[in-house]
């Protein structure tokens, strides 16, 4: 075996041009080393090698002979060439499409923007025009406008000075008394002086229960959103910024609804969707663990024709707004407008481009290994060229942007400037390359290849695996679904069909099983038909202690009646959604963390099942092994009487079954109830206590304020939660 699986290796192939460790993939195996050497170890140890023997891919001659049907595979383009795969080039232009969809979009919007700029320039000196709603350069104290907190502020020299070191890890604030707009845009200009963690913030939201703090650390090298909330910090946000001790930095955060964008120094550099709903309270600025001086402060209500970013991609050419409106910073505006609207031109271009050079090379690809009649030379020559085309507008695109953002640093000399010039320099030596560059008949591929070949060892493993002469593979799949159909195996030993087990009661119905399974293609579907239609599956769970049978036959042994046994928990809870109409049917897709399984709506099948990863309500019903799953072993347990009536997933899935069959007629809901969830009609002295139980509830819950209608459906959800716990629920018969 270890000379068959020798040159195994696996890769995971994207279903779609996303790379992504959560993009829809699959596992593949394939050989990687055709000629990969399986080693003999004297006496087993890996460390001992005997080079003069090798081992051969067969099997112990008792088996059969496998070396026979070895041979080499060769395989099909699409196999070693996932790149030529339809699905994957479909999603590369879809994704090109979409793209250029966004483009588009934000060039519309930023030409209606540019109208509204330009039109507002024009009448300018004639309309009022709102400013900033609070402004302050710190030039003197304002402490009618100003609250301190923490460690002591102070105005010298024209500027605010706080030194927080010996706070013990608190939080320093100046809180602005004026409160902000809910949607609002606002600038803070300072310096790092001294400190250890070195965090300056912008803080807004400021009220009892917490605040929202956008800060900057040297320390850590980013600008980052801290939220605080009933006394717990999270981070919700981070992102890179060079922040140096000494220098000037000014921070511009634009917050609309629960969506932040940060900039600094006219950088855009932060995006993060607030994870929590947002409460009215003041904005101020903050030191922790650090000395710094303010040189300004300001803030304005964010103009609604603004666009923020959902990613920082979206906003990378975007310059900060502005909380103070003059002449020259709306002129500003319009020249920024202009600038992201000659980028987003630009971009058009560059994505039109890269369809056409993603169409040519797959064209070129699929001609050279032979998916489509064409001669690949003429193909090769456009594909290049086209690639080439649209790699000079990318590299054009690249140094247009470069330099916009090398403008907008200004004169300033520091690190991230020179970073900004290196970069510059660099795109246009990427530019001046691909000018030169001759196309020829090289383009890039359309991804990863793999070995053409395959050994033919796992084939060749896998066609005696499934031979008629080798029976076993069947009889441990017959045995297994069995068993899932029973509650109860052919062989009481899944994990063992050796000549030293028990010789099984039912040999000749096991093999009957097998025969139809191999001569039915290996089909599943056929077999579970084959056994949910026989006789013995639809025969009673009932015990007749009358029967001279049970004497002699107590175990049931002979299936002279179907094993009663308890639903599995994953089937409990696929059941419950399908009650209350809520299961989510769809047919594959990625896998969700088990701690999603109490809200989620799909099938249990799909949630993570780990040692450390499990859905702990299923742990108190028998739930599969994680290694292994043979046959599960039913207990039971007060445990799982406390999990169904406790359950909030439980209660709430049995309330949306209440609402579902909730009749103005108890008896008529009651009928119904029995019917749907029991899979029975109710006794005559059931029906009776269930329709008074019924009536009882709903009497209490009117009196306790409820209106009728929704007093019958919750007490019609309160009995079907008393039903789902009910043993005919939870028993197979």
């Amino acid at each position: 075996m270890a000379s068959v699986l020798r040159t195994l290796q696996g890769s995971l192939d994207s279903l779609t041009a996303n790379t992504s460790p959560d993009a829809p993939a699959v596992s593949r195996a394939y050989d990687a080393d055709l000629d990969a050497r399986t080693n003999f170890y004297i006496r087993g140890d890996e460390k001992n090698i005997d080079k003069n023997r090798t081992i051969s891919p067969v099997i112990p001659s008792l088996f059969g002979s496998l070396s026979r049907s070895v041979q080499p595979v060769d395989l099909p383009p699409e196999a070693w060439y996932p790149g030529l795969r339809p699905p994957v080039v479909e999603s590369q232009h879809k994704a090109i499409a979409t793209r250029t969809a966004t483009s588009r979009k934000h060039f519309t919007e930023i030409g209606e923007r540019l109208k509204t700029q330009k039109a507002r320039l024009e009448t300018f000196e004639t309309t009022k025009v709102p400013g900033a709603l609070f402004s302050d350069n710190f030039r003197a104290a304002r402490p009618k406008d100003w609250q301190a907190i923490g460690s002591p502020w102070t105005i010298v020299d024209g500027h605010l000075h706080n030194q927080n070191q010996d706070q013990g890890g608190k939080q320093s604030r100046y809180e602005c008394r004026q409160v902000p707009p809910r949607d609002f845009v606002a600038t803070s200009k300072f310096r790092i002086t001294d400190g250890n963690t070195r965090s300056i913030g912008l803080c807004f939201d400021i009220s009892e229960p917490g605040q929202f703090n956008v800060y900057v650390s040297p320390s850590g090298q980013q600008i980052s959103l801290a939220q605080t909330f009933q006394g717990k910090n999270t981070y919700p946000g981070r992102g890179k910024q060079e922040i140096k001790n000494g220098e000037i930095y000014e921070v511009t955060i634009a917050v609309r609804d629960r969506l932040v964008n940060a900039w600094v120094n006219g950088q855009f550099r932060l995006v993060v969707k607030l994870p929590i709903p947002r409460r009215t309270g003041r904005l101020g600025i903050s030191t922790y663990q650090a000395t710094a001086e303010f040189l300004g402060f300001s803030f304005a209500a964010l103009d609604p024709t603004i666009p923020l970013f959902a990613d920082l991609k979206s906003g990378q050419d975007s310059s900060a707004p502005r909380t103070v409106l003059t002449r020259a910073t709306l002129v500003k505006s319009i020249d920024d407008l202009k600038k992201q609207q000659g980028l987003l031109e630009q971009d058009l271009a560059v994505l039109a481009l890269e369809s056409r050079s993603l169409k040519s090379r797959v064209a070129a690809e699929r001609a050279r290994y032979g998916l489509d009649r064409a001669d690949v030379g003429p193909l090769a020559t456009r594909a290049a060229a086209d690639q080439l085309r649209h790699e000079i507008a990318a590299a054009e695109l690249a140094v247009q942007r470069a330099e916009n953002q090398f403008a907008a640093a200004g004169n300033s000399k520091n690190k991230t400037t020179q970073a900004l010039k290196t970069a510059l320099d660099q795109a246009r030596k990427a530019l001046e390359q691909k000018r030169a560059a001759k196309p020829g008949t090289e383009y890039k591929t359309l991804g990863k290849q793999f070995p053409r070949r395959s050994t033919g060892r796992r084939t060749a493993l896998a066609r005696w695996i499934t031979s008629p002469t080798n029976p076993l593979t069947a009889r441990v799949a017959v045995n297994h679904i069995w068993t899932r159909h029973f509650g109860q195996p052919l062989v009481d030993s899944m994990f063992d069909f050796g000549t030293r087990t028990v010789r099984p009661d039912h040999l000749e119905l096991l093999d009957h099983l097998v025969t139809e399974f191999i001569t039915g293609g290996w089909s599943m579907k056929k077999l579970h038909r084959v056994i949910t239609t026989s006789r013995a599956y639809q025969r009673e769970s009932r015990i007749d202690t009358s029967d001279p049978a049970e004497t002699r036959d107590p175990d049931n042994r002979l299936f002279r009646r179907v094993p009663v046994r308890r639903m599995e928990g994953e089937v409990m809870r696929d059941s419950l959604l399908a009650l209350s109409g809520k299961l989510d049917t769809t047919i594959g897709g990625k896998v969700f963390p088990s701690a999603e399984a109490a809200t989620g709506m799909r099938r249990t099948i799909y949630y993570r099942y780990a040692r450390d990863d499990k859905f702990k309500m299923l742990e108190s019903f028998d739930p599969a092994g994680v290694e292994e799953c043979y046959r599960r072993h039913e207990t039971i347990a007060p445990q799982q009487s406390l999990a169904l009536a406790n359950s909030r997933m439980v209660q709430d899935l049995s309330g949306a079954i209440g609402r579902r069959l909730s009749s103005k007629s108890h008896p008529a809901f009651v009928d119904a109830a029995y019917e749907t969830i029991l899979g029975r009609a109710p006794s005559d002295n059931e029906r009776s206590l269930t329709i008074e139980a019924c009536e009882a509830l709903v009497s209490q819950l009117v009196k306790q304020g409820l209106e009728a209608t929704a007093a019958r459906q919750q007490a019609h959800g309160h009995v079907a939660h008393v039903l789902v716990m009910h043993n005919d629920f939870l028993i197979i018969r």
